[in-house]
């Protein structure tokens, strides 16, 4: 049993650690069905605890501990929000990976350095089958998420910790702002 919480605190320890550093990393997130081909797209992305900032396709996603920005290349329209708690989640793959702990059942294993906590949800009516942490040291290798048909992996390119953390929020000139708030 003693081995057991020593696995389990591994995993609160790597997200504890990061609630108090900042993550920058490019990224590859892929999206696959079981019948159909992966589409994989490239961003960037930067964290400290719940704030963080996302750059993918055409669009920008931050947030700063209060409100939510979005803005669309294509629109050039900033939108503002105050998201949910699952909103945010949805948005930021460390913040879900907190909140599943406790729903979930975790199995942790080391192999050559890389630790992997596998999140299985308890209730099996859950629409998540299965959300999957890598990480070496104290930086993020990869999360998948099994939903249904679907398997979402985002692989971490190169993360670091930097020093100074950047605006969480968004600010384009000339962009329309909708202030849903």
């Amino acid at each position: 049993m003693k081995l057991l919480f020593i696995l389990l605190s591994a995993l609160s320890s790597f997200l504890t650690y990061l609630d108090s550093h900042i993550l920058h990393s490019d990224f590859t997130i892929t999206v696959a069905q079981n019948v159909s081909q992966p589409l994989t797209y490239r961003g960037t992305y930067t964290m400290q605890g719940n704030c963080f900032w996302l750059a993918l396709l055409d669009f920008e996603a931050s947030y700063d501990g209060k409100t939510f920005y979005l803005y669309r290349d294509e629109d050039k329209e900033i939108t503002l929000s105050t998201p949910t708690a699952d909103e945010l989640c949805q948005t930021n793959p460390m913040l879900y990976a907190k909140a599943l702990q406790s729903a979930c059942n975790i199995t942790e294993r080391e192999s050559e350095g890389v630790y992997t906590a596998t999140l299985t949800p308890k209730n099996k009516e859950a629409g998540i089958q299965r959300f999957v942490v890598r990480w070496k040291g104290h930086l993020p290798v990869s999360i998948e998420m099994r939903e249904g048909q679907q398997t979402t992996t985002l692989t971490f390119i190169k993360p670091e910790y930097i020093a100074t953390a950047p605006s969480f929020s968004i600010h384009k000139d000339g962009a329309y702002i909708n202030d849903l708030r």
